[in-house]
């Protein structure tokens, strides 16, 4: 079933279209094509169940070229039951330091490697000991694999991929730009609801859940998930609490929802209903909201620009498109040198009496070129520098991790310290003395602790309640 403006319609290239799959009984595609006109053509498709991945690629490459699509960037929005979000506290400020970290956190909050999770983050606070808050989002790379190819199949010239509660923040935040207050936004769609709690342009939290609008009490259940999401929040994010709950209108049974949330919580209720501003080809409308298909986050998706940081790239791919812009930054700076060279030796040739003027009028372009290459200059410096104090530092993160990986199970760390490029002590207890000697080679054999010079400072015999154990201490030292 296809639900779209009947016309085919010419995109230019630098209009971004905007998609979604849903995963619900049926496979759901969603597309926008992004414009001048916020709320710009609409198209949803349904497939069976059945179909596979390839079909299901297929199809969505097929509605997106039928939009008039044309080598365009392409956003994609995650539905929240595809990816998990967390609100963290981690000790840097850096973005680039927040990122290595998110990323070996990841793994702690979805059973997988991870080489196999793709995160991205946004920074709500910091405070002044240096620890930052952060919105953390976490996706396994198969559920944007299947975008990845699609986009090379169309070969667009941009992919971004964000999690769909971002799409209806940014969407509120556009209607609604002065709202200080945060709010509490819940998106209905075909058989799941997204709630999202927004201040401006910040999600503070997100949450998603199945929906059953043929059910008899599901008003209750709405009413009991919200106030769980509101309560969730207050207890782990902030104390700010939210002024009101925003029902973003389109499900056509969700009938008198207002009236029973109005009864089932102590906050005011407002619908926001968005079908008058949909660019539609007359029925087109209708049958697009009366269908219960939301497409808020589509909507919302593109209308600001969204950190890079959320990205849900894989890494390979936000390096290359770094490298990519890097590029072409360099060779507009080499066309406009080259094109002033240019224009001033024509000029020169037809009045050489003019040369001093031109050669001035040179040096001037020149100037002003140089003066904006210079910021990509110290920018290119400052991400080196980073590196190579990345690379040079041991973070307490890597011993601790390599610790872990390495104690056998037998062992009981007591005790550790670290001194960054300084001494490591290590102060534990075993059963018998020869699992320290194990333990030891083991360390030897770690990318960490293989740069030091391993040593027992001592290992004695020590009774405590449970028996008999072997007391130790190990020190590592840099050639020492």
């Amino acid at each position: 079933m296809a639900m779209a403006k009947k016309e085919k319609t010419a995109a230019g290239k630098g209009i971004a279209f905007i998609c979604q799959v849903n995963d619900l009984g049926a496979k759901i595609i969603k597309c926008r094509q992004g414009g001048k006109n916020k709320f710009s053509v609409l198209q949803a498709e349904i497939i069976p169940p059945e179909a596979d991945e390839i079909r299901l690629q297929q199809k969505l490459a097929e509605v997106i070229s039928g939009m008039g699509y044309s080598d365009n960037p392409l956003i994609v929005s995650i539905p929240r039951n595809q990816a998990t979000s967390k609100y963290l506290k981690v000790p840097a400020a850096a973005a680039e330091e927040i990122e290595k970290i998110v990323g070996l956190q990841a793994a702690r909050y979805l059973p997988y490697p991870a080489n196999e999770l793709i995160t991205g983050f946004q920074v709500l606070s910091s405070d002044k000991e240096g620890f930052t808050y952060i919105n953390l989002v976490i996706a396994h790379r198969d559920a944007i694999s299947r975008y990845v190819k699609i986009a090379e199949a169309l070969k667009a010239k941009r992919l971004n991929v964000f999690l769909s509660s971002y799409g209806l923040c940014s969407l509120y935040n556009s209607l609604f730009p002065r709202a200080a207050a945060p709010v509490i936004l819940a998106d209905i769609d075909v058989d799941r609801v997204e709630l999202a709690i927004a201040k401006q342009e910040v999600l503070l939290f997100s949450r998603s859940f199945k929906f059953d609008p043929s059910s008899p009490n599901w008003q209750g259940v709405f009413t009991e998930e919200l106030n769980r999401t509101r309560d969730a929040y207050l207890k782990d994010v902030a104390k700010e609490p939210p002024q009101k709950i925003v029902i973003l209108k389109t499900h056509k049974d969700a009938r008198g929802l207002t009236e029973a949330l109005s009864g089932g919580t102590d906050l005011p209720v407002e619908e926001l209903d968005l079908s008058a501003r949909i660019d539609a080809a007359a029925g087109a409308r209708e049958k697009i909201f009366s269908s219960g298909i939301s497409f808020h986050s589509l909507i919302g998706m593109g209308l600001a620009p969204v950190s890079e940081y959320l990205n849900l790239l894989p890494k390979e791919l936000k390096e290359e498109a770094k490298v990519s812009l890097q590029r072409k930054s360099q060779a507009r700076l080499i066309f406009s040198l080259s094109a002033i060279i240019l224009i001033a030796g024509l000029a020169a040739a037809r009045n050489l009496d003019n040369k001093a003027r031109y050669l001035e009028w040179i040096k001037t372009e020149l100037n002003k070129i140089s003066g904006e290459a210079r910021p990509l200059e110290e920018i290119e410096k400052r991400f080196q520098a980073l590196e190579d104090y990345g690379k040079k530092r041991l973070s307490g993160l890597d011993v601790l991790y390599e610790l872990y990986k390495n104690i056998p199970e037998r062992i009981t760390l007591l005790n550790f310290s670290y001194e960054e490029d300084g001494k490591i002590l290590i102060h534990g207890v075993s059963p018998e003395l020869n699992l320290v000697p194990e333990f030891i080679a083991r360390l030897e054999k770690s990318p960490v602790f293989g740069k030091f010079e391993i040593k027992i400072k001592y290992a004695s015999k020590k009774r405590t309640p449970a028996g008999e154990v072997m007391d130790f201490e190990i020190a590592c030292g840099r050639g020492s």
